[in-house]
Order: structure tokens, then C-alpha cells, then sequence
């Protein structure tokens, strides 16, 4: 009972496996391994009598593709949850929550300049606020280049030109 045993289509199918797991080995991804294993049950599949070329195809077809589900479901449930860098935010996500400093005041719906982390963000605030310079933001998203950010100094919320703006001078 040797590879000859298995007929011509049977042995193309073991073959096929063969290659796409060296091809797996070559390759930096985890993608060929599964059909490998398609090729190598289908080829068991027609040394146990399934003949018909187009029952084969299914066979490869959906246990292949089987497989790739199932893999992303195991690998994302079971191995990646405890990846040491799994929580760790990257880009601009990492910018959330992040304080920066008031370079260009900014008013109500008018952006303005901020400094975070040594960059210069063009901002605007989470609901209409006034932020002077100095002030201190928070970032609470990112909206594509623009930062969203609330004030931390209240004191520092109100600019100079607040108070000219009422007319009334003092007296």
C-alpha cells in the first residue's frame, strides 16, 4: 500500500499538500498551512474512494476555508487576548487622553493651536468653550488631523479678550 496505491488524483492531492506546507515554511505568514491540510485530507478522501474530481474540489473548498475561519476564531479568542502588547495604543489612539499646552487661543467653534508631546495639533473643543494661551487640554479624540480636547485650567479659560468685549471698561 504505497503512493502508487492511492491512483493518479489521490497522489496530486498528497503532493499538492506537500508543497503548500514547505510553502508555508518559506513564507512569513500562517496562511498555507490550511490548505495544505485540505490538499492532504482530500488526497486521504480519494484513497478511501471518493473518485469524482468535483466532489474533491468541495471537499478542499470547504474544509480549507473551514479552517481559515476557525483559525482566526482560536487565534484571536485564545491566543492573541494575552499578548503582552495587546492593550498597548498606537497612533492616534495613543494621543487620547494625553495633556497638552495652549499655543494659539482658540474660541467657541474656531480652532486653535496646541502643543502635545513636543507637536503642534490643530484643536477645537469637545462642547464651546474659550482657552488662552497656556492653558492646559485634554485630548478626548481624534477627529482625522484635528484634536478634540476639554480644559483643564479653569482659570485660565477665559482670555483678555472676553473682558474688552463687554463695553463696560470698569466703571
Amino acid at each position: 500500500m504505497g503512493l502508487a496505491s492511492l491512483g493518479m488524483e489521490g497522489s496530486y492531492w498528497l503532493v499538492a499538500g506537500l508543497a503548500l506546507l514547505i510553502g508555508e515554511l518559506a513564507l512569513p505568514s500562517f496562511f498555507f498551512v490550511f490548505f495544505g491540510v485540505g490538499a492532504f485530507v482530500t488526497g486521504v478522501a480519494s484513497y478511501l474512494g471518493v473518485e469524482d474530481l468535483t466532489t474533491q474540489l468541495v471537499i478542499f473548498a470547504l474544509l480549507s476555508s473551514l479552517l481559515v475561519l476557525a483559525s482566526r476564531t482560536i487565534f484571536s479568542r485564545y491566543l492573541l487576548r494575552k499578548s503582552p502588547g495587546a492593550d498597548v495604543k498606537m497612533n492616534a489612539d495613543a494621543l487620547i487622553g494625553q495633556v497638552g499646552t495652549v499655543l494659539v487661543p482658540f474660541e467657541g467653534e474656531l480652532p486653535g493651536r496646541v502643543r502635545l508631546q513636543g507637536l503642534d495639533f490643530t484643536a477645537s473643543f469637545a462642547s464651546p468653550g474659550v482657552a488662552g494661551e497656556g492653558a492646559r487640554v485634554r485630548v478626548v479624540k481624534v477627529e482625522g488631523i484635528r484634536l478634540v480636547v476639554e480644559v483643564l485650567d479653569p482659570q485660565i479659560q477665559t482670555s483678555d479678550a472676553g473682558a474688552a468685549s463687554d463695553g463696560s471698561g470698569g466703571a
